[in-house]
């Protein structure tokens, strides 16, 4: 079995047999999972705002590199934020909600400074 969880391990997404993944069906698999993730928070960031809480938009929205506390590097731009979350735009056009605190310090930073 092969199982597929969100970046920190805690919720299930999708589970495929080997079987299944061994006897011709890999690519019907990988379509269904791709259709899955599109609707799933994978990164396991706080969910979207609601509708009175409403990010404020920020000013500068070039693609920029932001390092994480794990020294993972991210390419995006800065398309709003909130008092504990930024939402970036990927060089791909996806927006991703991503959790301030998970930031490098110099990130957050640089971050606070968009404000």
């Amino acid at each position: 079995m092969v199982l597929v969880t969100t970046a920190d391990g805690s919720t299930n997404i999708k589970g495929m047999s080997y079987d299944a993944l061994k006897g011709g069906q890999s690519r019907k698999a990988a379509r269904e999972l791709k259709k899955t993730l599109a609707e799933v928070n994978v990164l396991g960031e706080a969910p979207k705002a609601a509708e009175d809480d409403t990010p404020v938009a920020a000013e500068d929205s070039k693609v920029e590199e932001w390092t994480n506390t794990d020294g993972k590097t991210i390419k995006a731009a800065v398309k709003s934020l909130d008092d504990t979350r930024v939402q970036f735009e990927m060089e791909n056009g996806k927006s991703v909600w991503y959790p301030i605190d998970k930031l490098s310090s110099e990130s957050q930073e640089r971050l606070l400074n968009k404000q």
